[in-house]
Formats: C-alpha cells, sequence, structure tokens
C-alpha cells in the first residue's frame, strides 16, 4: 500500500486515526506541564468551531499567549502544502505565528519548518523524541491495518460460504419440489386429462401438440 493510497483511503479512516492520535498523546504528556497543554475539545471547553474536525490538537501557553499544535502526516511531495495549510486554517482563529503545524513523514522524520518552531518554542519535544513515537505510530497502524484487513477478507469468505450453502439448499429443494395444488374444485381435472393423453398416444391417437 502506497503512502498516498493509505491517505486517501476511506477504509484507513480509522487506521490514520490510530497513528495520529498515538503520536498527539505523547506530545501533549511530553510538553512542560508549566506551559499548561490541554487538548482542544468540548470537555475543555476550548473547541474554536462547532465542526469538531475543524480545530487544532494542543493548546498551551508561551509568554503569556495561546498557541496551538496541530499533528499531522504527509507524504514528501504534500509536505510543504500540509504546513502552509495548517496555518491557513488556523491562523484567523489563533493568529498565523501562534500555529505550529507538526508535519511528520512516514519514515519517522519531522519537517524542518516543525522542527524550527518547536525548537523555539517546545524545546522539550525534540527530533528524537518524535522520530521514535513516529515511528511507533506508523508501526502500530500498519498492525491495525493488517488486523482490519484480514477481519474484512475472513468476513467476505464467510459471507461467501453462506451464500454458496444457501444457493445449494435452493437447487436440493428446486429438484424435489411439489407441484402446486390446484384450485379448489379442479383437484383431479389435471391427472385425468394427463391419463387421456396417454391413452390416446398409446391408441395410435395424434398424442400433444408439442409431439406434432
Amino acid at each position: 500500500m502506497t503512502a498516498q493510497h493509505e491517505i486517501k483511503c476511506n477504509r484507513n479512516a480509522g487506521i490514520r486515526t490510530v497513528r495520529h492520535d498515538y503520536v498527539m498523546k505523547k506530545v501533549l504528556a511530553k510538553i512542560d506541564h508549566h506551559r499548561h497543554p490541554r487538548p482542544v475539545d468540548k470537555a475543555h471547553g476550548n473547541l474554536p468551531s462547532s465542526d469538531k474536525l475543524e480545530k487544532p490538537d494542543i493548546e498551551f501557553q508561551y509568554q503569556n499567549a495561546t498557541y496551538v499544535l496541530d499533528v499531522t502526516f504527509a507524504v514528501e511531495a504534500n509536505i510543504c502544502n500540509a504546513f502552509k495549510g495548517k496555518i491557513l486554517k488556523y491562523g484567523g482563529t489563533y493568529g498565523d505565528n501562534r500555529v505550529i503545524p507538526l508535519v511528520l513523514r512516514y519514515n519517522g522524520t519531522v519537517y524542518e519548518k516543525s522542527m524550527n518552531l518547536l525548537t523555539k518554542y517546545l524545546p522539550e519535544i525534540t527530533d528524537s523524541f518524535l522520530s521514535k513515537h513516529c515511528c511507533l505510530a506508523v508501526a502500530r497502524a500498519n498492525e491495525e491495518t493488517k488486523l482490519r484487513y484480514t477481519s474484512l477478507i475472513t468476513n467476505a469468505l464467510h459471507d461467501e460460504t453462506i451464500a454458496i450453502k444457501h444457493g445449494q439448499k435452493r437447487d436440493r429443494h428446486a429438484t424435489g419440489r411439489r407441484a402446486p395444488r390446484a384450485p379448489p374444485g379442479l383437484e383431479g381435472v389435471g391427472a385425468r386429462q394427463e391419463g387421456e393423453a396417454q391413452g390416446n398416444a398409446g391408441s395410435g391417437g395424434l398424442g400433444t401438440t408439442a409431439d406434432n
């Protein structure tokens, strides 16, 4: 699976969340408590938008001002746009110079512009710390991918087996199906007509239309 496919495929939305949340929680726990770090969410009363997806991940204090950090993974071709996109997305609410986009590559390295901002505002979040947990996050997401796709395949095979069994059962019922009952008052008509036709055929009669 290519990184680009992994990013865009709708089936992987949950896997992307696993990877993102792992890094976000590790970073949150690592920020010095004197900076008063906290998640941006409804529970903390600091959600800037009614849409829960339109929010940064972490809020912290630096020189009596509120800064925000947002974690994202990006392929190399899109890494610069990913960085600029976070500033554009949250700059109107917090100010462009107070948004720290934490852009990570899938190989565990940090985008250089992100690292420069971390060095200035959050020096406790080091390159080695991020590389370690980024790789662990990717490994966890890959394991989750294997489990989910194995489950999908297993369920698909199970459904197909059930469908085949039902089909075989219908075929058996079809070959052994009893003739439909005649309407009331006509119960013996079909049998009499069949007997008369056989009698005519045996005596040299015209037989049935199909025979002609």
